[in-house]
């Protein structure tokens, strides 16, 4: 795993001093597989930055969960609702397996954007880096071919198979369980030929 500092710079280059404010500031807290960081309806306005492991967003429905995003270790996540407006989340985020994270509060965050200018550019690179991902997330999902969709997925996130269900992965490409299954058999069946 990463330090502290090494995750921090994989956003946005810091000088040394503005390295040690933002590093200092956030609280190390670990989430057990499974384990929320946020659920739907509850308010959470922290800024997590994640040093280790996966966590998955989703929303869920009468039959199902909808997994909408996941976040690896060098991401950001945090609920919009609440760190923007302190409004209940309509996403729950929760860890796929052990996870190591770096929470800020949302007075830390702002307190340390104001006071440095190179603080405030890590800052806008992180939110930027969260919307590339749900951009990201748009144009992937608009493909309508399925095996597309997982290969693309593979792509971004190779270790995701190790650390999350299939049935949450399913549900992230918009497919069944047993769909996914059948495109994995396929791809591993042209892989042996």
């Amino acid at each position: 795993m990463k330090t502290v500092e090494e995750t921090l710079l994989g956003i946005y280059p810091l000088g040394n001093e503005d390295l040690q404010l933002l590093a200092s500031a956030g609280e190390e807290i670990t989430f057990r597989k499974g384990e929320h960081l946020v659920r739907e309806g509850s308010t959470d306005s922290s800024f997590y930055v994640i040093r280790d492991g996966i966590l998955r967003a989703y929303y869920s429905t009468e039959e199902k969960d909808i997994t909408v995003w996941f976040a690896t270790a060098g991401e950001v996540c945090y609920s919009s609702w609440g760190y923007q407006d302190n409004a209940p989340a309509r996403l729950s985020i929760a860890a796929t397996c052990d996870t190591a994270a770096i929470r800020y509060t949302k007075s830390q965050t702002l307190d340390l954007f104001f006071r440095s200018s190179e603080l405030a550019h890590w800052s806008y690179f992180s939110l930027l880096q969260l919307l590339t991902s749900t951009d990201y997330w748009f144009l992937y999902l608009s493909d309508p071919d399925a095996s597309h969709r997982y290969c693309s997925l593979m792509e971004k996130y190779p270790d995701i198979l190790r650390h999350v269900p299939l049935k949450d992965i399913a549900a992230y490409l918009r497919i069944t369980p047993q769909s996914l299954s059948r495109i994995r058999s396929r791809m591993a069946r042209k892989k042996q030929e």
